[in-house]
């Protein structure tokens, strides 16, 4: 059965609406951090439904993004040398090794919107590759202040490093290097809608939270 695009729009639009509001209240913050990874999942659902091919190339690519975020979590969590002295705390679920499954997902769902924005919007192989990874990093910078707020994971002595931003930077190029330059077609009617939906999402928090500061 086929879902009309602009009815899974209007209901993501409703569901970070209501997400806006609930981390807004204090007294439904425990509440709204429990459904942090329930969220995250929510989006992979409406990518897999923006989908135009779920092939085997499609789950390939989530298998390398999925690994690659994990495994580069878990060297920089247990190293410190990657992205700088942090720990994950429980608003991400369940953890395997200190590490949350949903990190896996989150690499591949801002990889997958980057590259589908640029590939949508730049014609040159070059501009995109160079572009998709700084999306990432540009989102990253906004999910930060979020994340230490909301128990996502915290940083030592509360200062983002920037060799953060530049692992970030180097991880997604990777990744979105791989769909851009390889055979890997992305066509998905609801990735670049979502993206800028959640990116607008933490733009609001932080310019929240900068004035409330």
């Amino acid at each position: 059965m086929k879902i009309n695009p602009f009815v899974v729009w209007i209901l993501v639009i409703i569901i970070y609406a209501v997400g806006l509001a609930g981390f807004m209240i204090p007294s439904l913050k425990d509440l709204f951090i429990w459904l942090i990874p329930v969220n995250i999942l929510f989006a992979f659902a409406v990518l897999l439904l923006g989908e135009s091919k779920l092939n085997l190339q499609f789950w390939l690519y989530f298998a390398l993004c999925f690994a690659f975020g994990y495994f580069i979590e878990l060297a920089g969590t247990r190293t410190g040398v990657i992205f700088g002295d942090y720990q994950y705390g429980d608003g991400l679920g369940i953890k395997v090794l200190d590490v949350p499954l949903m990190i896996g997902v989150n690499w591949f769902f801002m990889a997958y919107t980057s590259v589908s924005f640029v590939k949508k919007y730049f014609s040159s192989k070059i501009i995109q590759t160079l572009l998709a990874p700084a999306l990432m990093v540009a989102y990253d910078f906004f999910l930060e202040p979020f994340a230490m707020e909301h128990d996502m994971w915290s940083w030592g002595g509360d200062i983002i490093p920037l060799q953060n931003y530049v692992a970030w930077y180097l991880g997604g190029l990777f990744l979105c290097s791989v769909a851009i330059w390889s055979k890997f077609s992305i066509k998905n009617k609801n990735a670049i809608f979502l993206f800028f939906v959640q990116f607008l999402f933490f733009i609001i928090l932080y310019i929240r939270r900068e004035i409330l500061s």
